[in-house]
């Protein structure tokens, strides 16, 4: 055993891991997180430039703070050249998403099951691409919002730019955007009309950009665990034994700990940032372990 881990097995039937299966589930988990971090840097990068390229587009066009809106109805040439920059920004995303989640192997074919699952994920039957416009669309939305309130008090174009990519994921926190708030009915910006609220938005950030980041590590994590649970099932494991990777308080992460017999052909994980990890349980006399990703 490694430290004070307890593997609690029947060892009449099944074969107990090792430290090194042990060390095997930890640095999987590990390298899932290191590369989710690394393609939220990417994505954001994406937006900032994303929002950049907005700002400067809606001062050039000298928009009017009060009755602006990032619609067609306001102005259709600079929505189109808006929306051909969403468009662009979803395409980089997506295809950003597909190689960080397929990083977990080598193997080409099992890369490319991974890629035709992933476009199927999503929510309420949307599938990824849709889910990823949807985001984006509130994530305009947002500037929208930043810009209607940096033009309302006559902030530089330079400046305007500083301050949104610094609140990239903080929009409703920009002073200039808070103090819009108090003059709410002056505006045509919906959510400055809102006060920043997304109406119906339950469970997802007021924030666009921090839901794209958001759907990007998820799908990432989930890609990760569907290939673990396919590495374990072609090496012949009959279950999987799961432990607690940090020490934050989950009951749902306590509930899970523990030996699970069978192999889910889902992704089946406590929650989107869960930590914890598993180790492929064989049965006595049967020998083989799955291929973790170096």
């Amino acid at each position: 055993m490694a430290g004070e881990i307890t593997i609690r097995l029947d060892a009449s039937r099944y074969q107990i891991p090792t430290e090194s299966d042990i060390r095997r589930g930890k640095s999987y988990i590990l390298q899932r997180e290191a590369m989710a971090q690394a393609l939220e840097a990417q994505v954001d990068i994406i937006l900032g430039d994303l929002a950049e390229a907005v700002v400067t587009l809606c001062y050039q066009y000298g928009v009017d703070p009060r009755t602006f809106t990032l619609t067609e109805s306001y102005n259709p040439e600079l929505m189109k050249k808006v929306q051909a920059l969403m468009e662009q920004a979803e395409d980089e995303i997506l295809s950003l998403i597909d190689d960080y989640a397929t990083r977990c192997t080598k193997d080409r074919d099992r890369m490319g099951l991974l890629a035709l699952w992933i476009a199927t994920l999503g929510s309420r039957n949307r599938n990824l691409a849709q889910v990823t416009h949807d985001h984006m669309y509130k994530f305009i939305r947002d500037l929208e919002a930043a810009i209607a309130a940096l033009r309302y008090a006559r902030t530089e174009l330079a400046r305007a730019v500083t301050v949104v990519r610094t609140y990239l994921h903080q929009i409703y926190n920009i002073p200039e955007v808070r103090m819009a708030f108090t003059r709410s009915t002056v505006f045509s910006a919906i959510y400055i009309r809102s006060r920043g609220i997304n109406p119906g938005g339950v469970g997802l950030s007021n924030n666009g950009s921090t839901n794209l980041t958001n759907m990007a590590r998820l799908t990432l994590q989930m890609a990760w665990m569907m290939s673990q649970m396919m590495d374990f099932r072609e090496a012949g494991a009959v279950g999987y034994y799961q432990l607690r990777g940090s020490d934050y308080k989950c009951e749902v992460c306590d509930e899970a700990e523990g030996f699970h017999l069978g192999i889910p052909d889902s992704t089946e994980w406590p929650h989107a940032n869960c930590r914890c990890y598993r180790i492929p349980v064989f049965v006595n006399g049967e020998t083989g372990a799955p291929i973790f990703s170096e």
